[in-house]
């Protein structure tokens, strides 16, 4: 799956997301483009967010993206 960063603004939809990270579902983060573009300070507290709730998640999520995307591996 790709969770988008904005998922985070109420509290089911970072329930949601963060029991798909405990089962390792997901595979991208990404962000809402039909909008403006998320304000860097809202970025930095939604991605420390992850950081705080699932330490080491983004570099893990970073490897398997690299993976997926450039090594064509699983």
């Amino acid at each position: 799956f790709q969770v988008n960063l904005y998922s985070f603004t109420d509290l089911f939809s970072r329930y949601r997301a963060l029991r798909l990270a405990d089962e390792g579902m997901i595979h991208f983060l990404g962000e809402d483009i039909h909008s403006c573009v998320m304000d860097p300070k809202e970025r930095k507290k939604r991605l420390a967010f992850w950081e705080k709730k699932r330490p080491g998640f983004l570099e893990k999520i970073a490897k398997r993206t690299e993976k997926a995307l450039f090594l064509n591996k699983k």
